[in-house]
Order: structure tokens, then sequence, then C-alpha cells
């Protein structure tokens, strides 16, 4: 008896967890804040108060992995 396959390889089916695995260490905020498990307004407050870094990039906040990994492990001592 054949066995279906559980993972589909339907590109259309790709969630932004699995595009994150691929991507580059530059992240957009909804990638932030899905890695974070906070929400998008949560994000925002944390960047406007400077309490997580960021950069600006072409006018657009962007998130370096490096960055929120340091942050997290609260090896982070300055303010960005």
């Amino acid at each position: 008896m054949k066995q279906k396959n559980s993972l589909q390889t339907n590109p259309r089916s790709f969630s932004i967890e699995q595009e994150m695995k691929t991507d580059s260490d530059i992240l957009i905020p909804s990638e932030v804040a899905l890695m974070l498990r906070i929400s998008m307004k949560t994000l925002s407050r944390l960047t406007k108060r400077r309490e997580i870094p960021f950069r600006k990039i072409g006018g657009q906040n962007r998130y370096f992995r490096s960055d929120l990994d340091d942050w997290l492990k609260g090896d982070s001592h300055e303010r960005i």
C-alpha cells in the first residue's frame, strides 16, 4: 500500500515560518512578531521605545537575527 507524503510541496502552501528558515538574517516586522510570538502592536511599541534592536533600511524597520539573538540572551548592553 502506497503511503501519502505528509509534507506537501505545493509552493503556495508555504507559511511565513518556512520562509524564515530559508531567508536571510534580515527580518521584516511580521517575521519578528511571529518569531517572538508577540503582536505587531507590541513590536511597534518596543521599536518606538527603542527597547528592541532594529535598523532603518530604506526608511523601513529591519531587524537583524544576530541582534535579536543577543537581545534575547541579554547580551545587548547598549540601546540602539
